[in-house]
Parts: structure tokens; sequence; C-alpha cells
């Protein structure tokens, strides 16, 4: 059982693949990743990829077992 419900879980998501998209950009160019970490840009990455994470999620804890 999940303390989130499927819309918080499914926004942490969002930002957890965010940020590692981000640290993973900033380790192939070789500077810091806390640079790039700029709140607009991650916010509307969150909304644009939350649709598509949500459905993912529901499908995974529909058909888990």
């Amino acid at each position: 059982m999940s303390i989130l419900n499927n819309e918080q879980e499914a926004r942490w998501l969002c930002l957890f693949e965010a940020v590692n998209i981000i640290a993973a950009k900033a380790e192939d160019i070789g500077v810091k990743s806390d640079t790039f970490l700029k709140p607009l840009p991650i916010e509307k990455y969150v909304k644009e990829r939350y649709p598509a994470v949500f459905k993912d999620l529901e499908y995974e804890k529909a058909h888990q077992e």
C-alpha cells in the first residue's frame, strides 16, 4: 500500500525523471548538475510528461502480480 495516491506518485516520478535527465546531460558535458536545475523548465517537463506517466502508473498497478 502506498502513502501517495496515483496522481501524487506520478508527479514525483516525473520530477525524479527530470532530475535524472538533467544530471545525465550535465555529466556528459562535464559540469555540475545543480547549475542546470531550473524550476520553470522542470515544471514544464512535469506538466508535459504527467499524463503519460499517470497512465503508465495506473496500468502497472492494475496489472501487478
